[in-house]
């Protein structure tokens, strides 16, 4: 068995400098080699449908096909909803697709995805068992509707999907419909009501799962997004200083965990800590 350490990089939502920032925390050079032992997921939101950030958008792909031309298996693309956007998916009202995509960034992230380089989901093989990795979550419904599998078992059927049209099996909920859909799929699962509180109903976790895409507490209002569930407030911890949220059932060792920094249109003046995990892997 080897070590590695994989480090889950969440949404960077347009902003290039960020990205180079961390880059350059985890030691990548401009060079983009990424150093022996590291693996990075980046749970997608890589880029943001808004005008705004059009430039930002395409320095952000051309990076991250460098580093993923340089280190194909130490980097791990997933997608998300702004992705799924910009491949012609369900998309938000206010959110703007022509304006925040041009020719170069809609090409690049289209070969990644004809490719399988851009990914749905995404396993950490920790310690302490397998976690999931994806843009949104596997929500309760689905994973039922899939017939319970494994962690490892849900990635990869999740990913049989990675190549096909967006709109043959993409499932948006509320985010786009405002009506709640249980069985919203990873890249688009609402965080209280589609993901989190279906889970925390049941008192049970088959398995760990980390998430970007948001977080059931508003890290800029320092308070929860107006309507989070009692169950969800009770049962997570957040925590400031890294800006993650986890939560987790009584008695069970699994959790559900945010990496999401909610970034806005300013940029942080320091960051915060990546999440990190040890994990094993067959020779």
């Amino acid at each position: 068995m080897t070590g590695v350490n994989v480090v889950v990089l969440g949404d960077i939502g347009g902003h290039a400098d960020v990205l180079d920032r961390i880059l350059t925390d985890l030691g990548i050079s401009t060079g983009n080699v990424i150093p022996p032992g590291l693996r990075v997921i980046q749970v997608g939101d890589l880029v943001r449908a808004d005008a705004k950030y059009r430039s930002g958008n395409t320095r952000i792909v051309s990076r991250v096909q460098a580093l993923m031309d340089t280190n194909p298996e130490s980097w791990t693309q997933l997608c998300g909803n702004h992705e799924c956007a910009a491949l012609s998916g369900p998309v938000r009202p206010e959110w703007d697709t022509t304006g925040a995509f041009d020719d170069d960034c809609r090409r690049i992230l289209q070969a990644w995805w004809d490719g399988h380089q851009m990914l749905l989901a995404a396993l950490v093989a920790a310690r302490s068992g397998n976690i999931l990795v994806t843009h949104a979550g596997l929500t309760k419904q689905r994973w039922e509707t899939m017939g319970r599998p494994t962690a490892k078992a849900a990635g990869e059927s999740i990913n049989l999907d990675c190549g096909r049209p967006i709109s043959s099996f993409c499932e948006p909920g509320f985010l786009v419909s405002g009506v709640i859909n249980l069985h919203a799929d990873s890249m688009w699962a609402e965080v209280n009501h589609e993901m989190l509180g279906p889970w925390l109903e049941s008192l049970s976790l088959p398995f760990s799962q980390v998430f970007g895409h948001s977080s059931p507490f508003h890290w800029s209002t320092d308070d929860w997004w107006p309507d989070t569930p009692e169950i969800v407030k009770t049962m997570t911890t957040v925590c400031p200083a890294t800006r993650r949220s986890i939560t987790q059932p009584p008695n069970t060792s699994h959790y559900l965990m945010s990496v999401d920094w909610n970034l806005e249109d300013q940029e942080p003046v320091t960051l915060w800590p990546l999440l990190e995990i040890a994990e094993s892997r067959d020779d």
